[in-house]
């Protein structure tokens, strides 16, 4: 982007096919009329439409609609970035991925849609990340496999064995393949959102959790934690929390109507156990909640120490059940 830097650019309405690059210690303001009039649309010669490199920290983007045939917008090496009232729709990549391959980074992500990305909605690797009034949903599987179509996943980086944090609230993901959710050795609070109508993969049919955690995280010396509060897990396929070698805290959360995989597996509501690979049980605690309506099992415990208060699990149905 040919702007000094901390300069503040406006938009004005129409579709702009090109790629913007912000880098070199050059952070800007970038200030669009609407999603609705202003579209940046990749040439699909770079790797995003937008691509926010290091020394960049408070570059700020509103009021745009991303497209193109790679990913949506990538970011790495720069903090205290906001996106606000962003459309990323339709990228042949991922919607939004952001990474410490260049060095730390932050992001807070504010009143957005990102919608039929392909592969994964968002990506967050060894960065710490705020999302606040964000819907994640109908992300597409990657061809010609058809694997994955994830909505959110928080992991660890590959670069700098860093882990994530992520603080989501007042938002939405749903209609995604094979995981609404995914944390990998990440610390995440989920507060007053809904995750539902997350669907087995294309390939095989298999899973389409609507949160589910990833193992190993102990090996990578990265510590798990998740907080989900005051949400709603619905509708979706194998099981709505699936948790393994974490600590979880479920509070004032309702859990319902998880269904069968494609081979009649699942249909279960919360699932904790333990981590197969580094023997770590997951300790859970939770209160205020309710799970109803599964298939098979309302709450599963492996290897794990829960407590449960004021919970109460109801309308399971094992007639339907594979194992019946």
């Amino acid at each position: 982007l040919a702007a000094p830097p901390d300069a503040m650019v406006a938009v004005a309405a129409g579709t702009y096919v090109e790629d913007l690059e912000i880098y070199q210690g050059k952070p800007v303001r970038l200030w669009g009329v609407c999603p609705e009039q202003v579209e940046i649309e990749g040439t699909g010669t770079e790797q995003a439409t937008i691509y926010i490199r290091m020394l960049t920290d408070g570059t700020e983007i509103h009021g745009l609609a991303v497209t193109g045939s790679g990913a949506g917008v990538i970011m790495s090496g720069s903090e205290d970035v906001l996106l606000e009232h962003l459309w990323i729709h339709d990228s042949g990549g991922d919607g939004l991925h952001v990474r410490d391959a260049l060095g730390p980074t932050s992001i807070d992500v504010r009143s957005s849609l990102i919608e039929g990305a392909q592969g994964h909605g968002v990506v967050l690797a060894g960065v710490d990340a705020a999302f606040e009034g964000v819907v994640i949903r109908t992300t597409r599987p990657r061809p010609p496999e058809q694997t994955l179509g994830r909505g959110m996943v928080v992991a660890t980086s590959t670069e700098t064995t860093s882990g994530s944090t992520l603080a989501i609230r007042n938002s939405v993901i749903e209609r995604n393949r094979d995981v609404g959710l995914l944390i990998e050795c990440c610390a995440a609070t989920v507060d007053s959102s809904v995750v539902r109508q997350n669907r087995p993969r294309e390939s095989d049919g298999l899973r389409g959790r609507g949160i589910s955690t990833g193992a190993s995280c102990t090996l990578a010396g990265v510590d798990s934690s998740l907080t989900l509060r005051s949400s709603v897990i619905e509708d979706n396929a194998d099981v709505g929390v699936f948790l393994t070698g974490i600590d979880a805290a479920i509070e004032s959360t309702v859990v319902r109507r998880t269904s069968l995989t494609g081979d009649g597996r699942g249909g279960w509501g919360v699932a904790a156990q333990v981590d197969t690979v580094t023997g770590v049980a997951t300790s859970l605690e939770i209160r205020s909640s309710l799970l109803e309506d599964h298939r098979d099992i309302g709450l599963y415990l492996s290897g794990s120490e829960v407590t449960a208060t004021s919970t109460r699990v109801r309308r399971t149905d094992p007639e339907q059940s594979a194992l019946a």
